[in-house]
């Protein structure tokens, strides 16, 4: 009598008293079996037998028989996204099998079930299998976080005889990438493995084997995060450098993203990369807090990031910097990075950095001479600037009278960008001439407060509210010059958090700005008629606590005086979600005040 033969209930009784292991096993004995037996087993998840028949692949609480299952799981078809968190596997035969890590008591113990990354070893190679009989993940995101943990932790300290040999490892891991790359994937993001370096065995020399991307289909990758110090260190930064300055990678990558956490970008591969589809760039520091020896340069150095900015000045739409060096005093000395014949960064959408940066960004195209950038379509379709401030505090604590010198650029820019009779450059009659373009239309810009430090934030908005004679307008103030803006958001990264004292300032704080305080606006049709008059102030980015956190303040009586101060605003918006705006007019009507 074959087991097929027994009733549907009883097979799924008898597979819900099996181990994972055994199931596993069992598939791979029949066809019939092969489906059923892992249905059972995937059902033990949550959701995953759902989200594995839907072509989702993750690593979130299953069992770590779930790559082998996943392999050998032939009625499987189609696989659009992987999310993997790969397991170290180092686990002990006596107390916990099925931790992560080994139980102080049992370090060095010789029944230890695993080497070093067996499990790693072992799931890697299932990921290969699964992406060579599965050509369609599109999507690929790879995490090495808990395997990075005992290099980083004390836990090491009695396995350190537990080394892993870099050959080994990186031909492991390149080989996975690879697979992935060759069958297809759009979005490739690999995340930590810091600290790596202090698993590998010793070893005398470095990786001299060149990357040659995989043959027999073209890169289909679009968007490249690497945010693994890892893969921009020996053995596998030969491997990053040489796929992003690849003929097959230049093709077809709009989107690069590099965080780094411990290291400097190598200035090799910034200096290689020349990327002709490029549209968006993210280099960033992960680290809550530079070491000295960086907290200058930062993790590159500023000259390399404007000559890359320079070579893809035509294409870039948007641009987020943290953590890199800043500019000297002289908008000359990088100005020559650029294609003196073209304008700088035409396309250029969204642009976030520190204020440094952002001050020298705006400059270059008012500082050049018309004689060498022959239009004036330079930053013409720039929509956002961010102002960010960065957390340096044990070195250097960041001053937030940087924000006002920013500012005060942004002001200018807009007056120039919006048109004091710019002159451009035509041809008539076989010759070039100049002509006064007049005034141009007008373009709203959205500027970005981004808040990572603390320091200072409250003597900052203090600083803007001096007490001044009661029938004075405050003239001093940047924010009062603030023209051309449509949209101002106040970001604060996730561990920061307004004192009560800040939160109670910002009504009076916003009212300061022309476009949002103007008394002379007294109803929506005043404001459409003012052109581009601040509409919208949006609060992103805060604590999983809110924008209150733990403040008394209340949001009602917040928006209530933000309604009454700004009589030109009309939205004010507390998180992502613009549906949930609120509309002061509104509030206007029901408080009984201006319409």
């Amino acid at each position: 009598m074959s087991i097929l033969s027994l009733p549907t209930e009883l097979l799924e009784l008898i597979f819900s008293f099996c181990p994972n292991a055994t199931l596993v096993k069992l598939a791979q004995t029949s066809k019939d079996l092969n489906t059923m037996a892992l249905q059972s087993f995937f059902r033990r998840s949550d959701d995953f037998l759902e989200h594995i028949t839907n072509g989702l692949l993750h690593s979130w609480s299953t069992p770590r028989e779930t790559s082998d299952a996943v392999r050998v799981a032939f009625f499987l078809k189609n696989l659009s996204t992987v999310t993997w968190s790969f397991n170290p596997g180092w686990e002990c035969t006596i107390c916990s099998p099925n931790a992560l890590g080994l139980c102080p008591g049992c370090r060095g113990d010789p029944g230890l079930r695993m080497g070093p990354l067996k499990r790693t070893f072992d799931e890697i190679a299932n990921l290969r299998a699964i992406f060579s009989r599965l050509p369609s993940a599109r999507s690929v995101k790879f995490d090495f976080h808990n395997v990075q943990q005992y290099p980083t932790s004390g836990g090491w300290v009695g396995i350190r005889r537990h080394t892993v040999s870099r050959d080994l490892w990186r031909t492991a891991l390149v080989g996975l990438l690879d697979e992935a790359l060759e069958n297809g994937c759009r979005t490739l993001e690999v995340e930590n493995g810091d600290g790596m370096e202090r698993m590998y065995t010793l070893w005398s020399g470095l990786w001299t084997t060149p990357y040659t991307p995989p043959n027999g289909k073209s890169f289909m990758l679009s968007t490249l995060k690497v945010h693994s110090d890892m893969l921009l260190q020996p053995p596998f930064v030969d491997w990053t450098t040489s796929l992003l300055t690849s003929s097959a990678c230049a093709a077809t990558l709009t989107n690069l993203s590099i965080q780094t956490l411990k290291i400097n970008l190598p200035p090799l591969l910034l200096g290689l990369l020349n990327l002709p589809n490029l549209t968006e760039l993210e280099i960033k520091s992960r680290a809550r807090q530079l070491p000295l020896d960086r907290a200058s340069n930062g993790i590159a150095r500023f000259g390399d990031i404007a000559s890359l900015l320079g070579r893809h000045s035509r294409q870039l739409k948007k641009v987020h910097l943290y953590g890199v060096g800043l500019p000297g005093l002289r908008v000359d000395d990088t100005t020559v990075l650029f294609d003196s014949n073209r304008d700088i960064l035409p396309n250029l959408e969204s642009f976030i950095a520190h204020p440094s940066i952002v001050m020298w960004l705006l400059n270059l195209p008012i500082s050049c001479p018309k004689s060498i950038w022959r239009t004036n379509t330079s930053l013409e379709n720039l929509q956002l600037i961010g102002i960010s401030s960065e957390y340096n505090e044990l070195h250097s604590p960041f001053v937030y009278v940087q924000f006002d010198m920013a500012l005060s650029v942004v002001v200018g820019f807009c007056g120039w960008r919006n048109g004091e009779n710019r002159t451009s450059l035509r041809r008539g009659n076989g010759k070039l001439s100049w002509r006064l373009k007049g005034r141009l239309q007008e373009k709203p810009l959205e500027v970005m407060l981004r808040f990572v430090s603390e320091n200072d934030v409250h003597a900052w908005f203090a600083s803007h509210l001096v007490s001044l004679p009661a029938n004075e307008q405050p003239g001093a103030s940047i924010l009062t010059q603030l023209t051309h803006i449509s949209t101002l958001t106040i970001s604060s990264a996730y561990s920061t958090q307004f004192s009560d004292e800040a939160i109670e300032m910002l009504p009076d704080w916003l009212a300061l700005i022309s476009n949002s305080g103007a008394s002379s606006i007294s109803s929506p049709s005043e404001r459409r008629a003012a052109g581009a008059r601040l509409q919208r102030v949006t609060f992103i980015d805060h604590p999983s606590s809110g924008f209150f956190g733990a403040s008394d303040y209340d949001q009602d009586q917040f928006v209530k005086e933000v309604a009454e101060k700004c009589v030109g605003l009309k939205w004010l918006q507390m998180d992502w979600n613009a549906n949930k705006a609120i509309d002061l007019d509104a509030v206007r009507a029901i408080e009984g005040a201006i319409v």
